[in-house]
């Protein structure tokens, strides 16, 4: 677990402590660190702080313009990140490609909402029949029954 980094500005090395970042921006070339008192702006891509900083677990790459710090995160859904960032909410774009990245570096107590999986009786069926490959609209088909089954049981 890396205690700090070094970045480049206004000439000289600067020593910033990794527990006080709060998350990273891409803007081109550059990326902005975003500390609790302090903005830096670093001639550094993005991924060259993915590449030092996220393997180590505190740190999540969440879009391809954002990289968040774990502990700082106050809340997620599927769409968006949210945080607390001098004093205010904060809210950050989830990308599609990046919601695996999420579950990997968190622990969720129910990924179902999250991440779901396909139906269990598909599963069963096809653990129980694997020779027997049907084509795609059948399966459907039988992933519907049940949804419209509930469908009509909440109208009736």
């Amino acid at each position: 677990m890396k205690k700090y980094i070094f970045i480049r500005e206004s000439g000289c090395f600067k020593k910033i402590d990794v527990q006080d970042i709060f998350y990273l921006e891409a803007a081109r070339n550059y990326t902005k660190i975003f500390t609790e008192k302090k903005t830096h702006l670093v001639h550094a891509g993005i991924h060259a702080f993915e590449k030092e900083l996220c393997p180590e677990g505190e740190f999540c790459r969440i879009h391809k313009g954002f990289i968040v710090s774990i502990s700082k995160l106050d809340s997620f859904d599927n769409s968006r990140v949210k945080l607390f960032f001098r004093r205010e909410a904060l809210s950050l774009p989830l990308g599609g490609a990046f919601k695996r990245n999420i579950k990997q570096c968190i622990s969720l107590v129910s990924r179902d909402y999250f991440f779901p999986e396909e139906p269990d009786f598909v599963k069963h069926e096809e653990l129980e029949n694997p020779g027997n490959k049907q084509n795609r609209s059948e399966r459907k088909k039988k992933m519907k029954e049940p949804l419209i089954a509930k469908r009509r049981a909440v109208l009736k």
